[in-house]
C-alpha cells in the first residue's frame, strides 16, 4: 500500500513539473523568444531548432545553404532569422498573407520553399515589391522583420483590398499579401495596434483568413545602395550612365499622387512625418539624377 501511494505521489510530482515546464515553454512560444547556441551548425537544424521553441511556421527555401553559429539568449525570433539571414547570404522576412482556403495558404507555402513559382500560381503579389524602398520614421523595410512592438495606425476609407496591403506595405512595414482574385472594399481605422491585431482587422473586412508566416528566402541585397537606376523611370544606357525614360513625367505625377492619397491614410503627426521624408527622399533622388 505504502508503496502505491509512493507511486502516486511520485506521478503527481512529475504531473505538475511537466504542467510548468509546458507552460513556460508555452508563454516563451507566444513571446517568440530565442535562446540558442550553437557552432557551424547547418541551417536546416537551426531552423527545427527554432520552430521547436517558438512553435512559428518558419518557411526555408531550398537554395538557403551555410553553417551558422549563434548565441542568443532570449532574443527575439525576427532578430535572430537576420542574424541568420547575413550568415547565409539570403533574407529574413516576416509575411501576412490573406487568403480564402487553406489549399492557397499551403501553396504559398511551397512558394516561400522554392517548390512552385508564386506567379503562376496564385501569389503574384508575393514577388511584387512597392516603390520606394526607404523606410520612414526608422522602421524596418516591408517584410524584414519588424520590431517586436511595432504599432500601427491606420485610417482606410472606402478603399480597395490591393491599396489597403500597400498602405501596410508603404506606411506600416508590414508585408501584407492579398492572393490573387482576393477583392474587398475596405474602411478600417486602427490607433497604435499591433501588427497582428491591425492585419486580423483587416483580414475579418475582406473576408478573409490570415496567418504570420516567417521565411528565410534566397539571395541578399544587404549592402546595397539604390540609386536613380532602380527606379522605374530611369534605365541604364549600355555606358553606365541612366537616362529618364519616356513617359517618366507621368509615371512620376501617378507615383506622386498615389504616395499623397497613401499619406491620407495617416493619422496627422505621422502623416507630416512621411511628407518631409518623402521630400527628403525626392530631393535626393534629383541630386543624384543630376550627377548621372
Amino acid at each position: 500500500m505504502k508503496s502505491r501511494n509512493r507511486l502516486k505521489i511520485v506521478l503527481t510530482a512529475f504531473a505538475g513539473m511537466a504542467l510548468v515546464y509546458g507552460t513556460w515553454a508555452a508563454v516563451r512560444a507566444h513571446q517568440n523568444l530565442v535562446t540558442l547556441d550553437v557552432r557551424d551548425v547547418d541551417v536546416r537544424q537551426v531552423v527545427k531548432t527554432l520552430r521547436w521553441q517558438t512553435w512559428e511556421d518558419i518557411l526555408l527555401n531550398q537554395q538557403v545553404r551555410g553553417k551558422v553559429t549563434l548565441n542568443v539568449r532570449k532574443k527575439p525570433l525576427e532578430e535572430v532569422l537576420r542574424m541568420i539571414a547575413a550568415q547565409t547570404s539570403s533574407r529574413a522576412s516576416v509575411i501576412y498573407p490573406l487568403y480564402a482556403k487553406a489549399s492557397s495558404l499551403a501553396t504559398l507555402q511551397k512558394a516561400l520553399r522554392g517548390e512552385v513559382d508564386a506567379t503562376t500560381h496564385g501569389w503574384t503579389n508575393l514577388n511584387t515589391r512597392s516603390f520606394g524602398r526607404t523606410p520612414m520614421n526608422g522602421r524596418a523595410m516591408p517584410g524584414t522583420a519588424p520590431l517586436q512592438n511595432q504599432r500601427v495606425s491606420l485610417n482606410l476609407s472606402g478603399k480597395d483590398l490591393q491599396f489597403a496591403a500597400l498602405a501596410f506595405n508603404r506606411l506600416a512595414q508590414t508585408r501584407v499579401i492579398p492572393e490573387d482574385g482576393a477583392s474587398a472594399t475596405v474602411s478600417l481605422i486602427v490607433t497604435k495596434a499591433t501588427v497582428s491585431t491591425a492585419v486580423s482587422r483587416l483580414a475579418e473586412r475582406a473576408n478573409l483568413k490570415w496567418t504570420t508566416l516567417y521565411a528565410l528566402q534566397a539571395g541578399s541585397g544587404a549592402g546595397r545602395r539604390s540609386g536613380p537606376a532602380d527606379r522605374p523611370e530611369f534605365a541604364a544606357d549600355g555606358t553606365n550612365q541612366t537616362r529618364r525614360l519616356p513617359g517618366a513625367d507621368q509615371f512620376g505625377k501617378q507615383r506622386g499622387d498615389l504616395e499623397s492619397e497613401l499619406a491620407q491614410a495617416l493619422p496627422r503627426d505621422e502623416r507630416l512625418k512621411f511628407e518631409e521624408a518623402q521630400a527628403r527622399r525626392e530631393q535626393q533622388m534629383r541630386e543624384m539624377a543630376s550627377l548621372t
